[in-house]
């Protein structure tokens, strides 16, 4: 599993990497940690004065709950709109040596002077509310962010109500997200810290359970925190433990840390039911795809697009692509997966990644399947296709995968020998079985599939006829209830290698080859929308010439779709409503397939 490494000080004078992922949110921000719980907020982008706070240029008097200061009004007039408006427009203060300023305390306005001086502010437990108080009266919005800050880094997880007080009665917005962030993070050193389970609020460990955060820690840690916290005052706290473990995945756990439950658990009927499921659902591996509930899913894990690196004949890395921000995040999967990755299809069924065919080391075709699990990042091999095969489509409904057509590359006698095949078959995730379907009515290769409507659809390709060497424009489409195919409308153009995807009713095919002149082949720019209603196919935006060749996977996130291509391996995106394209990001050569997946990392 990723980790996500956290800066921390080696000494008390070092900066010290604040690890509130909001914090880049503060402009030009560091911080020094001075002692625990105490720290010096530095704004590197303040303009530092030449005067010193209590020096013999000094020229007013300001009297703070009885407290007086001795300060420059350059200085502090530069620092505040407040102070520049008492001293330099018609006000009564503009001409006094001494001014009394009330409502706010002497505390608070000691500290907001180091910052209007030096651009630091140190805070404290002791001092937040009256930084806050007086940041608040001099509208010191740099300063109310990193009180927040503070607040939430530092307080938060053992004054948790305090803190949630402070944020109302100072206006400083919903502060629980990043509390529960921080608690996210740091979950697994906190635990161990004397008194925290102690200390920690239900509100609080109730809230981060319910929230949607991602977690640096596996599910079993959290049931065992829940428990853990419970023992610390059992008399008191048991009455909390069922609403806790309510908010438990279980069915994310191992069998073995399933079977090792305690019977107190078991007590409360509707967690025992959610054990023994989560138990059924560990043993059926290849049929967890079918399974599509939040509760499924690990904390945090948002829709992103996967794309896997195959460098030789090894799958090591695979990128995420968080569309909400730039570039690529890149892991090294700890269980790679070996095969010529290059030649296989692809396909997603539930949030599980399915990889079948290609070719063996021998270079005949394969007839293995694998399922990439991206809650645990591994690999799974299931039951093998009936037939090896390689160029062939592949795609998915809601609860089954589907291969068409393809090549059996094969040697026979030391003879190099291919096979056109026209054979179909269909995968029962929970039979975990390949079952026959009806033959095409033709042998197909590098042609396009898809689901829609209980219908299957295979677009393009180059058929088994030897006199038709070239891509064709057939659209063929097999109904399960007639268990029949059938030829609909043609592509307006030839297509081969090309990607197809089902959408709201529509077929899209982009990208691939197409004949050129009738005896080869060339980029096919053009690009084509069936309407299963009405069986016609409408041109739609063209491929830009600079994109070039759009290759045959491809996937949906939203209102586009997203597809790899060009010579340098660049990511597109076509909005299918908006009828456009964009250029995205330019890619590692090793990258040829982009899939959806819901994926957690920090």
């Amino acid at each position: 599993m990723m980790k996500c490494v956290l800066a921390s000080a080696s000494s008390e004078d070092s900066i010290y990497n604040c690890k509130n992922l909001n914090i880049n949110n503060i402009p030009a921000m560091d911080c020094m940690k001075i002692s625990q719980n105490k720290i010096k907020y530095l704004n590197k982008n303040y303009q530092k004065f030449p005067h010193k706070i209590y020096d013999s240029k000094c020229d007013i008097k300001l009297s703070v709950g009885g407290t007086s200061f001795r300060v420059h009004k350059q200085v502090l007039s530069e620092a505040s709109d407040y102070f520049s408006a008492m001293f330099h427009h018609d006000m009564k203060e503009k001409e006094q040596d001494a001014i009394e300023i009330k409502d706010i305390s002497p505390k608070g306005f000691s500290a907001i002077l180091d910052y209007f001086y030096h651009g630091n502010i140190t805070i404290c437990p002791e001092n937040i509310e009256d930084v806050l108080e007086v940041a608040r009266f001099f509208q010191a919005d740099w300063i109310v962010d990193v009180c927040c800050n503070f607040l939430v880094e530092y307080m938060s997880l053992e004054n948790y109500t305090y803190v949630q007080n402070l944020a109302d009665k100072y206006a400083l917005g919903d502060l629980q997200p990043d509390i529960l962030q921080v608690l996210a993070l740091s979950i697994n050193e906190l635990v161990e810290q004397p008194k925290f389970l102690q200390n920690l609020p239900e509100n609080l460990l109730l809230a981060f359970l319910q929230c949607d955060v991602y977690v640096e820690a596996h599910e079993h840690f959290l049931f065992k925190i829940i428990l853990d916290w419970v023992d610390e005052d059992p008399c008191t706290r048991k009455p909390s433990l069922l609403p806790l473990l309510k908010e438990i995945r279980f069915s994310l756990m191992e069998l073995e840390e399933l079977e090792s439950i305690p019977d107190l658990v078991h007590e409360f009927e509707e967690i025992h039911n959610e054990i023994e499921f989560a138990k059924n659902y560990a043993l059926c591996i290849q049929a967890q795809c079918l399974q599509n509930d939040d509760k499924f899913l690990p904390r945090g894990a948002h829709s992103v697009l996967a794309m896997i690196f195959f460098p030789d004949d090894i799958c090591t890395n695979i990128a995420y692509k968080d569309l909400d921000n730039p570039g690529l995040c890149v892991e090294e999967l700890d269980s790679p997966l070996h095969i010529r990755y290059e030649h296989t299809r692809e396909t997603v069924l539930g949030n599980f990644l399915f990889v079948a065919g290609g070719y063996t080391t021998n270079y005949c075709s394969s007839n293995c399947v694998f399922m990439y699990d991206p809650r645990f990042r591994t690999w799974t091999e299931i039951a093998s296709m009936q037939n090896p095969r390689v160029s062939f489509a592949m795609c998915s409904s809601d609860h089954n995968l589907f291969v068409l057509g393809g090549i059996n590359h094969m040697f026979v006698d030391n003879n190099e020998v291919e096979v056109i095949l026209q054979n179909c078959e269909m995968y029962f995730p929970e039979e975990n079985i390949w079952v026959a379907i009806p033959d095409l009515p033709l042998g197909i290769f590098d042609h396009a599939s898809a689901f829609a409507n209980d219908c299957l659809y295979c677009s393009g390709g180059i058929t088994d006829n030897p006199e038709n060497t070239v891509p064709v424009p057939f659209l063929y489409v097999y109904s399960f209830s007639t268990k029949t195919w059938e030829t609909k409308a043609e592509m307006l153009y030839p297509h081969q290698r090309h990607c197809m995807m089902s959408i709201d009713n529509k077929l899209f095919v982009l990208g691939g080859y197409t004949r050129d002149n009738e005896i080869g082949f060339k980029d096919c720019l053009t690009n084509e929308c069936y309407d299963i209603e009405t069986n016609q196919w409408t041109e739609i935006l063209s491929t830009p010439p600079e994109y070039g060749l759009l290759q045959s996977h491809a996937t949906q996130l939203e209102n586009k779709i997203y597809i790899i291509g060009g010579e340098k391996t660049n990511l597109y995106a076509y909005d299918f409503e908006k009828n456009t394209f964009e250029e995205l990001e330019l890619l590692d050569p090793k990258i040829q397939r982009v899939s959806c997946l819901d994926v957690a990392y920090p």
